[in-house]
């Protein structure tokens, strides 16, 4: 279940049907954000192999062992990216569809071949970005007038030194969110913008 619990965000906890108690332990702690997720469930074992997460950027807790090795091996190979591993009944699927991105990179599409112990590039979503000529993104927090930090992204011009022109640019409400750290049409735009 959602619940704050004693902090300031919304947690993912474990409910005890039978105490109908709340576990004081987050499942999940994404820290400085709510918790917006699911749960992977694999149909054919009929278990929760683990639970994905939005932070500044997307993520799994693999609860199972085998996806958590799967997951560091596939992350120790591409260390510069966020890996999401995409599959139906994971612990049995003999290939595993990987999509690696990042602030630069729009997403590599990836072929984890679990016999062979190797990942296999297939394709982008967008072959024509060279993420080299992207700009950076960076998250940071500053201090409104009332004390609450506020989340921004920075992205830098490919390149950019000192100082340089910014673009504000803030999303629809303070509701719901408005981005994340990974590639983007339009900070990627040109000049030094920032998402709030």
């Amino acid at each position: 279940m959602l619940s704050t619990g004693n902090q300031n965000t919304l947690g993912l906890y474990r409910f005890d049907a039978a105490t109908h108690q709340v576990e004081s332990q987050r499942v999940v702690n994404v820290k400085d954000f709510d918790f917006e997720g699911s749960l992977r469930k694999d149909p054919v074992a009929k278990r929760i192999l683990g639970v994905d997460f939005l932070a500044d950027a997307p993520g799994t807790v693999w609860t199972d062992p085998a996806m958590k090795a799967v997951q560091a091996r596939i992350d120790a190979w591409l260390p510069s990216t966020v890996n999401q591993i995409s599959c139906s009944n994971c612990l049995d699927a003999p290939y595993l569809l990987v999509r690696a991105s990042s602030d630069r990179e729009p997403g590599a599409v990836l072929v984890f071949d679990r016999k062979q112990d190797k990942l296999i590039a297939i394709g982008s979503t967008r072959e024509a970005i060279k993420a080299k000529q992207m700009g950076e993104r960076s998250f940071a927090h500053f201090k409104a007038r009332d004390g609450l930090d506020i989340p921004v992204y920075v992205t830098r011009p490919a390149g950019a030194k000192g100082p340089t022109p910014a673009v504000v640019y803030v999303h629809g409400g303070t509701w719901a969110r408005g981005t994340d750290w990974l590639w983007s049409p339009i900070p990627q735009s040109g000049a030094l913008s920032v998402g709030i």
